[in-house]
């Protein structure tokens, strides 16, 4: 079983907290300092700066291409996991394009 076929089984709930792990990472906080509703807005170390870091995490760990469009959306941990599951990990073409 690849990787990309693991990710793609999960659910958003498991996604998400995939994602917490990797923007703590980035931020260099615990883990257990975010939740599914943490965001730009609300979590002061994650900024535009630490944005580009959390992407270059998120395409290498999921071994994805992210569209610009779906990046501008990546505003919180629910949208970010969502947005991955919906366009990337769901079997989509777009996820079939970058296995």
């Amino acid at each position: 079983m690849t990787r990309s076929y693991e990710f793609h089984q999960m659910t958003l709930s498991e996604l998400e907290q995939e994602v917490i792990l990797l923007l703590a990472k980035v931020l260099e906080i615990s883990p257990q300092s975010l939740n599914r509703n943490s965001s730009m807005d609300n979590t002061r170390a994650w900024d535009s700066f630490a944005i580009t870091f959390f992407i270059i995490e998120l395409e290498t760990h999921f071994n994805v291409d992210l569209n610009i469009r779906d990046i501008e959306r990546f505003n919180s941990v629910e949208n970010t996991a969502r947005i991955l599951k919906e366009n990337y990990l769901s079997g989509s073409p777009l996820y079939e394009a970058t296995t």
